[in-house]
């Protein structure tokens, strides 16, 4: 009987749009979507930054940072699930030691794929050579620059 008068008090107090506590977290997926042609490292639980300001990753200046915060890396797979594997083609004139960062996306102790960025923009993954953004890149290049 208590039961009973529970479930109905439950769905009587949530409003249009509430999902009742018997229910929560059915039929929804906290899953980030991927898109084959947009850049994503699924099953990420670990990211590694590594930031040489003149380009130079065996200096002593170099800086290292660990992310394994999940709602940190959640976000960071949802930034890179909008910017495509392939670049424009865009090719800038950045100096040979212009800073640098490595980024470098783990499962465990497995290597996912690493990313680069030179003077504050991402090199597209699918390409040979610096390739550029014409700006979808600007939002993640935030996300490095702020962790560091």
């Amino acid at each position: 009987m208590r039961t009973l008068i529970a479930l109905t008090l439950t769905s009587l107090l949530c409003l249009p749009g509430c999902t009742p506590p018997d229910q929560m977290g059915k039929g929804k997926s906290d899953a980030v979507k991927v898109d084959p042609k947009n850049i994503s490292f699924p099953g990420t639980n670990k990211i590694i930054i590594k930031f040489a300001p003149k380009a130079d990753f065996s200096a002593e200046d170099v800086k290292s940072v660990t992310i394994t915060d999940s709602a940190i890396i959640k976000n960071w797979a949802h930034v890179l699930g909008a910017i495509p594997k392939k670049g424009p083609g865009i090719k800038a004139k950045i100096k040979a030691d212009s800073e640098e960062y490595k980024i470098t996306f783990f499962r465990d102790k497995d290597t996912l794929g690493t990313l680069r960025m030179k003077g504050g923009r991402l090199d597209a993954p699918d390409g040979e050579g610096w390739d550029f953004y014409a700006g979808e890149d600007k939002a993640f290049s935030k996300l490095v620059k702020d962790s560091m």
